[in-house]
């Protein structure tokens, strides 16, 4: 039986199945930039990003805001001092930049098709991404739960970004996957 993607056990949080996996494969591994090592809770939200690549998961939760260390089995735990998590809302795509184009892709077929389709639509739009931090991300989202389409979302020199909602038994969870694109040069 699926989990719900957020879960009380005692007095801590645990994230769960997809919402678990596409943040810890987002969140950054380094020590220069401690606090993107963390994800950061917000208002009904989780955002996690490495430098390269963002997830926002929007799903309504009891958690406290501010950053939190994510263990390996999805516990979330307060670092209060940890920094300052980056400004993410100013590198989400809006509709009103420069270039932007859109195609919505249906739920209904698997995810490996899903991603060849993800992966032809960005090449048709003369995106250059590093191809393996995609497919570690955002298929272990999509393998973990079901979701109903998938909205590819590109701009002029600018990021990639998807999104898509996920769903289980239980919850529904909205996510918005970016990436920065590979510089042409």
């Amino acid at each position: 039986m699926a989990k719900k993607f957020i879960t009380s056990v005692y007095t801590h949080t645990q994230l769960n199945g997809a919402v678990r996996n596409i943040l810890q494969k987002t969140k950054a591994r380094e020590n220069t930039r401690y606090a993107i090592n963390f994800i950061h809770v917000l208002e009904n939200k989780f955002v996690a990003t490495d430098g390269r690549k963002l997830v926002v998961v929007e799903i309504s939760h009891p958690v406290s805001q501010g950053l939190h260390h994510i263990t390996q089995d999805g516990f979330l735990l307060p670092c209060p001092d940890a920094g300052n998590f980056p400004k993410h809302e100013d590198i989400l795509l809006k509709p009103e930049a420069e270039g932007y184009a859109s195609t919505t892709i249906g739920g209904d077929i698997q995810s490996q098709r899903l991603f060849s389709n993800i992966v032809y639509h960005l090449n048709q739009a003369d995106m250059l991404f590093d191809l393996f931090l995609f497919q570690e991300s955002i298929m272990c989202a999509l393998k973990a739960a079901d979701y109903e389409k998938c909205t590819i979302e590109t701009a002029k020199d600018g990021p990639f970004q998807l999104r898509f909602d996920i769903e289980n038994k239980h919850e529904r969870a909205k996510i918005i996957f970016l990436q920065m694109p590979i510089n042409k040069q």
